[in-house]
C-alpha cells in the first residue's frame, strides 16, 4: 500500500510522507460534490495505482460564504492613488481592541488578501459560495495563488471561480463596506508545475474586470528576482488566511494573521531532514521556508500570501511597504518544529513579469517610488 489517509485527506505515493502529522492537503485533487453525496467529507481514489492520472481526490468540508448584499455601501473617494503594499495597521473605518492577542487581523489591514470562492449550485435551489483557497491581488487584473488550489479548475472540470476582495468576516456581514466579487476569466498554471511533487506551485488568475482600488482593497508589491536571497532572512513577515488554527481545528470566520520569520534554505533543509522526508531531502529552488517552532500556516491556508517588509522602504508605519515573498504550499503538520514551505515568489518573477506587462502595462508593481 503506497498511500496514506489523514483527516479525510488521502495523499501522496511518497512513503516517507505518510504519517499522522503530515498535512496532505497539497497532494490531492478537488472534485465537485454530487447530489448523492452526504454533507460529510468523503475520500475517493482510483482503483489503478499504476496509472499516472490516478491521484487521490477529495471533497473538502464545505465552508459556505455569505453572498455579497445587493446594496453596496461605497467607500469614501480616494484623495490620492493607493500604492501597493500599504498595510492598514489600525484597520479601515473601525478598530477592534484586543485583535493582536488572538492573532486576528483588523478590518482592511491586509487589503491585498483574496478569498478564492467556488459558486456551488449542485443539488441546491440557490447557489452558495464555497471557500477554495487563499490568494493575493498583485495588479488590477491579476491574482496569484498556489497552483495546487486551482489545477483542476484550469483543466475545465468546473469553472465557476470568483475572487472576493475586501473580505474579513466570512460568515457575517459585519464589515463597514461590502466586499467585491470578480469573476475569474482565465487561469494560467506554471508550465512546469508538478502536482505529485508540488514543484513550481504557482498560478495566475486573470479577472474579468479590473479591480478599483480603495482604502481596503489594494495590491501587494512584488519583489525582483535578484532579491531572492535577501527575503529568505527576514524576521517579521506575516501570513494571513482563513485556515484552521490547528491540524484538526476549525476553519476561521475572521481573517487571521501570524507573524513569522523566513528561514534560510540550508537551515530549512536541515530541519526537514529530521522529519519523515529523510536525510537526503533537498529543497527545490521554487520553495522558500518560514516559521517553525510552533508558528505556521495550516490547512485551508493554501495559496495565501506570505508578505515581508520591503527592502526599499522605511520601517515606520507610515512609509513601510510589504512585498509578496511566498504563497502557502505545504508543511509537515501544522505549527510544528519544522518550518512551513511556501512558493518562492522572487524565483518566479521572470515568469510573472510578462503577464503584468500584458494585462496592466505601466502599473508600478514594485512600489519602489
Amino acid at each position: 500500500e503506497n498511500r496514506c489517509s489523514v483527516d479525510y485527506f488521502e495523499c501522496c505515493s511518497f512513503t516517507d510522507l505518510c504519517g499522522e502529522d503530515v498535512d496532505c492537503l497539497i497532494q490531492v485533487s478537488l472534485v465537485p460534490p454530487s447530489a448523492s453525496q452526504s454533507s460529510s467529507p468523503e475520500t475517493t481514489s482510483s482503483s489503478s495505482e499504476t496509472n499516472s492520472s490516478s491521484e487521490a481526490t477529495i471533497t473538502p468540508p464545505s465552508i459556505a460564504y455569505k453572498p455579497v448584499p445587493p446594496t453596496i455601501r461605497e467607500p469614501p473617494a480616494l484623495s490620492e492613488p493607493i500604492p501597493c503594499g500599504r498595510r492598514n495597521f489600525d484597520g479601515v473605518g473601525v478598530r477592534l481592541a484586543g485583535s493582536a492577542e488572538i492573532q486576528q487581523a483588523q478590518y482592511g489591514e491586509f487589503p491585498w488578501m483574496v478569498a478564492l470562492l467556488r459558486e456551488d449550485t449542485i443539488g441546491r435551489s440557490q447557489p452558495i459560495d464555497v471557500y477554495v483557497c487563499g490568494a493575493v491581488l498583485i495588479s488590477p487584473h491579476l491574482v496569484a495563488t498556489a497552483a495546487h488550489c486551482v489545477n483542476d479548475y484550469a483543466k475545465g472540470l468546473f469553472f465557476n471561480l470568483k475572487a472576493r476582495l475586501g473580505e474579513w468576516d466570512a460568515l457575517a456581514d459585519s464589515e463597514p463596506y461590502h466586499q467585491q466579487d470578480f469573476r475569474v476569466k482565465s487561469i494560467v498554471i506554471h508550465p512546469e508545475f508538478r502536482p505529485r511533487l508540488v514543484l513550481n506551485d504557482i498560478a495566475i488568475l486573470v479577472l474579468e474586470h479590473p479591480v478599483q482600488f480603495s482604502s481596503f482593497v489594494s495590491p501587494i508589491c512584488l519583489p525582483s528576482e535578484a532579491e531572492n536571497e535577501q527575503y529568505s532572512r527576514i524576521e517579521k513577515c506575516v501570513v494571513t488566511g482563513w485556515g484552521r488554527d490547528s491540524f484538526y481545528g476549525r476553519m476561521q470566520n475572521v481573517l487571521k494573521l501570524i507573524e513569522i520569520p523566513t528561514v534560510p534554505k540550508s537551515t530549512c533543509e536541515e530541519k526537514l531532514r529530521d522529519t519523515r522526508l529523510g536525510p537526503r531531502f533537498k529543497l527545490h529552488p521554487s520553495f522558500i521556508c518560514a516559521g517553525g517552532n510552533g508558528i505556521d500556516a495550516c490547512k485551508g491556508d493554501g495559496g495565501s500570501p506570505l508578505v515581508c517588509p520591503s527592502l526599499h522602504t522605511g520601517s515606520d508605519v507610515q512609509s513601510i511597504r510589504y512585498v509578496l515573498t511566498g504563497l502557502v504550499a505545504w508543511g509537515i503538520g501544522c505549527a510544528g518544529i519544522p518550518p512551513g514551505v511556501y512558493v518562492n515568489v522572487p524565483y518566479f518573477m521572470p515568469w510573472l513579469a510578462p503577464f503584468l506587462k500584458e494585462y496592466d502595462p505601466g502599473y508600478d508593481y514594485f512600489g519602489h517610488s
